[in-house]
């Protein structure tokens, strides 16, 4: 006699089980039994599939996050430094008053830096003015970067800030910053 599973007998023969049939057999209640048993074996199995599927996934997604999130972190020795970020970002626009607020920020970034390194004076320039050239060998850049930053700032709009120009004093502020672990 083969066994498959037929899920109307089953419930049909537990509702005959609760009803409490005296015509209910012993052989009746075997065959639920039987059908009972293979129904709870493969739902178990259908379980321990999705588990260990899930187990297996999860590893596989844990891993991809950890790769990504490697690919993400600076690389040893690279500095992050959103601000900076901010000032490519505007040089790289095509927008020019873009390009002037790039290099007013990498501007304000070397003040941040000149009070970080101790230099005393009401502005950049007076900064610049304490350095002791062997103390900062990218002084030059820094006065380059400035003076650009002063023509914005004193010529308004009438001051023609053209790409390269733009490009150009934001190289300077750059060379200032790798100087000292800014970028």
């Amino acid at each position: 006699m083969s066994q498959s599973l037929n899920i109307e007998l089953l419930f049909h023969q537990i509702y005959l089980l609760f009803k409490s049939d005296p015509d209910l057999s012993f052989e009746d209640f075997e065959t639920l039994w039987s059908t009972y048993i293979i129904f709870a074996t493969l739902l178990v199995l259908l379980m321990l599939t999705g588990i260990i599927y899930t187990h297996i996934r999860f590893k596989q997604v844990k891993e991809e996050y950890k790769e990504k999130m490697k690919a993400m972190a600076p690389q040893e020795g690279a500095v992050t430094n959103k601000h900076w970020n901010r000032v490519l970002e505007f040089v790289s626009s095509e927008n020019p008053s873009d390009w002037r607020q790039a290099v007013l920020e990498a501007d304000v970034m070397l003040n941040d830096l000149l009070d970080e390194r101790g230099y005393l004076g009401d502005g950049v320039g007076e900064k610049l003015k304490s350095v002791v050239a062997g103390d900062f060998r990218t002084l030059n850049q820094a006065w380059e970067g400035h003076k650009i930053r002063n023509q914005i700032a004193h010529g308004g709009g009438d001051f023609l800030l053209t790409k390269r120009e733009a490009k150009r004093a934001i190289e300077n502020f750059e060379q200032v910053f790798r100087e000292f672990g800014k970028v």
